[in-house]
C-alpha cells in the first residue's frame, strides 16, 4: 500500500502545484463538446489568451512509418490569440468562428479573411480600433461551433461571423458528439490523475516523434489536392457507400437547428450574427466515389465507363457525353460518374448543366468535407436574410481554371478567395455596425 500512497500523494501535489503536461488532443476533443466550454485563460495582465495547449502554431502532422506513411493529420486547435479581457470604448470586437476554412488552413491567419478583414476595417477606420478574433478550428462542425458563441457572450462581443458547415458529416456519421469508445478509460485517467497525465504525456511524444513529422503550414499547402487527413484506399469497401438517405436529412436538419440556436443566441443577446455560405469546390473530385464503376473491374460498366473517359482525352466531347449521360442514368450514384460528365459538357459547353452534374458528384462524395445541397439549403432556411451567401464571390463563372485560383483543395480557399470573402464581408459588418 505504501507505493500507492506515495504515487497517490505525488498526483495530488502535481495538481495542487499547477504542474501539468500540455493537454492531450483527446482531452481537448471531449471539452469542446461541453456546452459553454471556454479555451481562454486570464493572463494576469487584464488579458485573455487561448490556452497555449489549445493553440495550432500553423504545423500539420505527417506520418512517416506503417500503414499511414505520406498522410497529413491535422493538429487540433486554435490561431494563437490575445485581447484585452474587457474593450476599450472605440473598440470594435468581432469573433470569427467555424472550421479549418475560417481557421485558414494553408494560408495563415494574416491572410485568412479574418486576418484580411482587421486590415481592411482599419484602413477605412483609422480612428476606431478592431478586434477580428479568429476562432475557428480545423475539423469542426456547427454543434462546437455553436458551444463556443455561448460562452463569447459574455466577451462583450459586437459581431459574430460565422462560416461552417463542411464538417457536418464527418465520416459519414453526423457529429453528435465526442467519439471515444475505444479510449474512454484514457479519457478517464487523463481526467483524474496528474500523474497518469504525464507518464501519458511522455510516452506519447516519445512515439510521436518517432511516428510523425510536423509540416509547417505552407509546406502542407504544397500538398493541396490530396486528401489532408483521409486516404481513400484504406476505406473497406462496405464503407464505399453513400450514407442513407435518413442519414443526410438527420445531419441536415441538425445544422439547421444549430444554426437557429445561433441566431436565437445572437438576438438574445442584441449581438448581430453574419452566417456565411460556405463554398466548396465543384471541380474537385470526389474523394471516394459510392457505386464507384471503376471498381467493377472488367464489367460492362466499368468498361463502358473508360471508353467515355477516353473520348473525352481524345476530345471527342459529343461521343463521350453521350457514354457518359447514359450510364449516369442507368448508375446515379456514382459521384466519378457525375464529376467526368460534368467536365466533359463543360468542355463542350454546356455550362449550366455541366454545373448541376459537378453538384451532383459533390453530394454524392462519400467522405470528402464539403457543404452539400442539403446542408445549403437548411442553411439558407434556417438563416433567412442573416446568411451571407459566397457562391456569387468563389464561383462567379464556375470554370476550372477560376477554381484553380481561389481554392487550394476541395473546399480550402487560397489568399485570394480569402480576400474576396473579407470584401464581401465589409459592406455587411458597415451596415450592421452603422459604420
Amino acid at each position: 500500500m505504501l507505493p500507492l500512497a506515495l504515487l497517490l500523494i505525488l498526483d495530488l501535489a502535481l495538481g495542487l502545484a499547477g504542474i501539468v503536461p500540455p493537454e492531450d488532443p483527446l482531452l481537448f476533443y471531449a471539452r469542446t463538446y461541453q456546452q459553454e466550454f471556454s479555451p481562454f485563460r486570464a493572463t494576469g495582465d487584464g488579458n485573455l489568451e487561448v490556452r497555449p495547449d489549445w493553440v495550432n502554431p500553423g504545423v500539420n502532422l505527417q506520418a512517416t512509418r506503417g500503414a499511414a506513411a505520406g498522410r497529413f493529420f491535422l493538429h487540433p486547435g486554435f490561431r494563437q490569440v490575445r485581447f484585452k479581457t474587457e474593450p476599450g470604448p472605440d473598440t470594435i470586437r468581432i469573433f470569427v468562428l467555424g472550421g479549418s476554412s475560417a481557421y485558414g488552413l494553408y494560408v495563415g491567419e494574416q491572410e485568412a479573411f479574418s486576418g484580411q478583414l482587421r486590415m481592411l476595417l482599419e484602413q477605412r477606420y483609422p480612428e476606431r480600433s478592431f478586434e477580428v478574433i479568429n476562432l475557428g478550428c480545423p475539423g469542426w462542425a456547427s454543434n462546437r461551433v455553436l458551444n463556443l458563441m455561448r460562452s463569447l457572450c459574455g466577451l462583450d462581443p459586437d459581431l459574430f461571423v460565422v462560416y461552417s458547415g463542411h464538417n457536418e458529416l464527418l465520416q459519414g456519421k453526423v457529429d453528435r458528439g465526442p467519439e471515444i469508445e475505444d479510449s474512454r478509460w484514457r479519457l478517464r485517467l487523463l481526467q483524474a490523475s496528474n500523474l497518469y497525465r504525464w507518464i501519458d504525456y511522455l510516452v506519447s511524444s516519445a512515439r510521436r516523434g518517432q511516428e510523425f513529422q510536423e509540416v509547417r503550414e505552407d509546406m502542407a499547402a504544397l500538398e493541396a489536392g490530396r486528401s489532408l487527413v483521409f486516404d481513400p484506399s484504406s476505406l473497406p469497401a462496405e464503407q464505399r457507400q453513400r450514407p442513407d438517405p435518413a442519414v443526410l436529412k438527420d445531419a441536415a436538419d441538425q445544422f439547421g437547428s444549430n444554426v437557429a440556436r445561433m441566431l436565437e443566441l445572437g438576438s438574445g443577446t442584441g449581438v448581430p450574427v453574419i452566417l456565411g455560405l460556405p463554398v466548396a469546390n465543384l471541380w474537385s473530385p470526389p474523394t471516394v466515389a459510392a457505386g464507384d464503376l471503376l471498381t467493377r473491374e472488367g464489367s460492362p460498366e466499368s468498361t463502358r465507363f473508360l471508353e467515355g473517359l477516353q473520348a473525352l482525352q481524345e476530345g471527342r466531347l459529343g461521343e463521350a457525353a453521350g457514354i457518359l449521360g447514359d450510364l449516369a442514368g442507368s448508375e446515379p450514384d456514382d459521384a466519378g460518374l457525375h464529376f467526368w460528365l460534368g467536365v466533359t459538357l463543360f468542355q463542350a459547353g454546356s455550362t449550366a448543366a455541366g454545373r448541376l452534374e459537378l453538384q451532383a458528384a459533390l453530394d454524392r462524395d462519400v467522405r470528402t468535407h464539403r457543404i452539400s445541397s442539403p446542408m445549403e439549403q437548411a442553411l439558407l432556411k434556417a438563416g433567412g436574410d442573416q446568411v451571407l451567401d459566397f457562391r456569387p464571390v468563389l464561383r462567379p463563372a464556375g470554370t476550372s481554371a477560376e477554381a484553380a485560383e481561389l481554392f487550394s483543395d476541395h473546399c480550402h480557399p487560397t489568399k485570394k478567395g480569402h480576400r474576396l470573402i473579407a470584401d464581401a464581408l465589409l459592406p455587411n459588418i458597415e451596415l450592421l455596425l452603422g459604420l
